[in-house]
């Protein structure tokens, strides 16, 4: 990915077969740092019980949950 961006959204893949993967959810946290212009948000929909809010607060700060359900979340982190 090049560029600077206002919004990145994801719904990142977390499975390798049938095994859980955190692979590109983790690359995705990491890199969009980066891409992110000043002010520029990260969301991501994910399954409501993977432990995105930890790396997203590891790398951002602290996380806003936009949307919740019994299965989902949607993270929202600024840049």
């Amino acid at each position: 990915m090049e560029g600077k961006f206002d919004l990145i959204i994801s719904n990142p893949p977390f499975h390798d077969g049938i095994d859980t993967a955190y692979t590109a959810v983790n690359e995705l946290i990491k890199q969009a740092k980066w891409h992110l212009k000043t002010g520029g948000e990260l969301r991501i929909v994910a399954n409501a019980f993977l432990p995105y809010a930890d790396w997203l607060d590891q790398h951002f700060g602290d996380h806003e949950v936009l949307a919740k359900n019994n299965k989902f979340k949607v993270y929202s982190v600024r840049g």
